[in-house]
């Protein structure tokens, strides 16, 4: 489509009429003066420094608050790390103490020793406990309390007989004697202070293990040296007014106050007012919480910041108390300088601003006047200006600019035939641009396509570590039990050598005692020997009666009727004889079955006596073996800790290539969200591209145009 020189003519005459209709109008009405304007502008950028004085307060308050608040609970759970490890320290060497060999031998077997035989077995265990309590330094005193046996304290002022019963009567005692063996952590043991003359000061913790063994039971006691206990506090304290400590579960608080001396300067010290924690209702909430964290309370009046950490499996709850006044002093300089210099920006503000606009406003009159000339065609105009500053610049600037019109015109000709080819030479780039991008927008859907797949395979393989994870997880809990079920062997294999142990003493008697039978029965043996010729004795005597009755009738028959008498008694005296030697052939059969019955027990016996030196033998042997199973197990028992150990490594590590490769997914999936998004941004320029070609084509038909409408300018 062409315009004619005359259309353009007629909008350049309208063009020019309007302006001058504007300015009529405006000359008219009211002159709106760009002071105004200007003051106006000044006016809201002051509002606007308000606004980011403001801002910026309560921005750096807000950061500043909340940089306190995870400074304190930072330090806290620092603190809980700390201390949990002191607390495991002590329990698993206090526990390593009681499961060992000379503590075992002595308070579950020995306890009964007295005198030197007492400290014989008591030296090992004392040595234990000196060389813990020099290797770890806040450890103060300890106690072991039996109930029968020999006590073993660290504080030169010992310990009544039967005081176990008084420890077993107190609260704690009750508690720890539900079951076989119990350990827990105390702030207080008044008993055992009250009997040693000690204050509660003296120590910050102390650690309880009640044992149960076979055949005693007693306590184990350690203290934490308070020295030590306050050193690690002192980090947890944050400024004037700030309290920290932890609350024990039987409520005792241990707690530190950071105030200042007369010189202004801080001072730490023990807090020794009232109760601040036990019995409130934010302190009651937090011990209900597995995990820290932080509110603000009220406390005495005072608002506070308040943050818990709990020392897991210890009863015990770091608790900090820090002054929301002590947050804000920080803040208040921030204030005070965003105040000062918000005030001073408004001032400079309002004063430059008075002084640019009646400055300004002079010279763009001038400049006014003469644009208005420019703009009805005088493009010869002139203008100038005596000001030196940028208005200066801007006079030079429209003479620059009406003689580059000038210029312009004569080179817009020229320019017109080189818009009419170069739009030829766009249309048809244009064209090869879309063709490539075409294929361009091809490939990115083969590679969105490529990611999808990569991102299933991603998920698959996210799924199948999760699984390993598991299966991981289970063998863990397995080697766990395993570890407890081989402890209990341990005690098994104890126990089984202390029974084989008895029952070789008992062998070991029983052969004396056979030794001893078997003597009895040689003398036995000896005994019927000589009832032998015992009854030798009486056979000869019988034989002789015997002779002697025959004798006797012989006579009493040449007797005759004088000897019947005699007779009678020479009868009876071989009757007497006659039965004296059936009774010794009775006898005499008797001891021989007692010889029998006698070298049967004697052999019996000495069987007996072989099979019993075997037996004891045999139970030296499974003795041997015991003690073998039980160095067997206890190398056991540290290679499924050590296994343990690295599973539980690996269960961190799973979790690494867990997030890692989920990320991968994550990125993956983006990945193709970004293609897609390519992809969409690409069909738009397309068609852009499209509209480019057809304005390329109408560009070209438009500068003809020009060339055309460009004739009618003089230069």
């Amino acid at each position: 489509m062409k315009i004619s020189r005359s259309k353009i003519s007629n909008v350049s005459k309208k063009y020019f009429n309007m302006i001058k209709k504007r300015r009529k109008k405006k000359d008219a009405g009211k002159e709106k003066k760009i002071a105004h304007s200007l003051m106006q502008f000044f006016g809201i950028s002051i509002i606007l420094i308000v606004i980011l004085g403001t801002v910026c307060y309560l921005m750096a308050s807000r950061a500043i608050t909340m940089q306190y608040e995870g400074a304190v609970a930072s330090a806290s759970s620092s603190m809980e790390t700390s201390l949990q490890l002191v607390c495991d320290s002590v329990s698993s060497k206090m526990v390593e103490l009681y499961l060992s060999y000379d503590f075992n031998a002595y308070y579950d077997d020995k306890f009964g020793a007295s005198g030197a035989e007492a400290v014989t077995y008591t030296t090992p265990i004392s040595d234990m406990l000196i060389n813990l309590k020099a290797n770890m330094g806040y450890i103060s005193d300890y106690y072991i309390i039996p109930q029968k046996g020999k006590m073993i304290v660290s504080n030169v002022k010992g310990l009544p007989e039967e005081f176990y019963d008084t420890c077993i009567d107190t609260e704690t005692g009750k508690q720890l004697q539900a079951k076989r063996t119990k350990n827990t952590w105390v702030g207080t043991h008044a008993v055992l202070d009250s009997q040693l003359g000690k204050e509660n000061q003296d120590y910050g913790l102390s650690f309880i293990l009640h044992y149960v063994l076979n055949h005693n039971n007693g306590f184990l006691v350690v203290d934490i040296s308070s020295n030590y206990i306050d050193d690690l506090l002192k980090v947890m304290l944050f400024g004037e007014g700030s309290i920290s400590g932890y609350v024990t579960d039987d409520g005792r608080e241990v707690l530190l106050e950071e105030t200042r001396n007369k010189k202004g300067e801080g001072v730490i010290q023990r807090y020794s007012g009232e109760t601040l924690f036990v019995g409130t209702d934010f302190y009651e909430n937090s011990k209900k919480e597995n995990e820290g964290g932080c509110e603000y309370v009220r406390v005495n009046g005072k608002t506070y910041l308040y943050v818990y950490q709990p020392v897991k499996k210890t009863g015990i709850t770091l608790c900090t108390l820090v002054p929301k006044s002590t947050i804000v002093s920080e803040i208040s300089i921030i204030r005070i300088a965003t105040i000062l210099i918000a005030l001073l920006a408004c001032a400079v503000a309002m004063v430059a601003g008075m002084s640019m606009t009646k400055s300004i406003s002079s010279a763009l009159n001038q400049t006014c006047e003469a644009l208005a000339c420019a703009a009805e065609g005088d493009l010869t105009k002139e203008i100038t200006t005596k000001r030196k500053d940028e208005f200066a610049k801007l006079v030079a600037g429209m003479t620059k600019m009406l003689g580059g019109m000038r210029r312009l015109i004569s080179d817009n000709q020229r320019f017109g035939e080189k818009v009419v080819t170069l739009s030829g030479e766009v249309a048809a780039s244009s064209f090869d641009i879309k063709v490539s991008m075409g294929q361009v927008v091809k490939s990115m859907y083969e590679v969105a396509e490529d990611v999808d797949i990569q991102a299933e395979k991603t998920e698959l393989g996210v799924a199948s570590i999760n699984d390993f994870s598991y299966k991981i997880n289970d063998i863990y809990h397995e080697s766990e039990n395993m570890v407890f079920k081989t402890q209990a062997a341990l005690k098994a294999v104890e126990k089984g050598k202390d029974i084989v142990r008895n029952l070789c003493k008992k062998s070991e008697d029983t052969a004396s005692v056979t030794g001893e039978l078997i003597k009895d029965i040689g003398q036995v043996e000896q005994q019927s020997g000589n009832i032998g010729e015992i009854i030798s004795t009486i056979e000869d005597i019988a034989q002789q009666t015997n002779l002697l009755s025959l004798n006797a009738s012989i006579e009493a028959a040449r007797a005759g009727e004088y000897g019947r008498g005699f007779t009678v008694v020479a009868e009876e005296i071989r009757k007497f004889a006659d039965q004296s030697m059936k009774a010794g052939d009775r006898v005499r059969n008797i001891v021989k079955d007692i010889k029998e019955i006698t070298g049967k027990t004697e052999n019996s016996a000495k069987r007996t006596e072989l099979f019993l030196k075997e037996q004891t033998l045999a139970l030296n042997e499974t003795i041997s073996m015991f003690g073998t199973i039980s160095s067997q197990v206890t190398e056991l028992v540290n290679a499924i800790q050590f296994m343990q150990n690295d599973m539980s490594d690996m269960v961190t590590n799973k979790d690494d290539i867990v997030s890692a490769m989920t990320s991968i997914s994550e990125i993956a999936e983006k990945i193709v969200k970004s293609v897609n998004s390519v992809s969409e941004v690409v069909n738009d320029k397309m068609l852009q591209v499209d509209l480019l070609v057809e304005n390329a084509e109408s560009l070209n038909r438009e500068a003809e145009e020009l060339s055309k409408s460009m004739e009618r300018f003089k230069i």
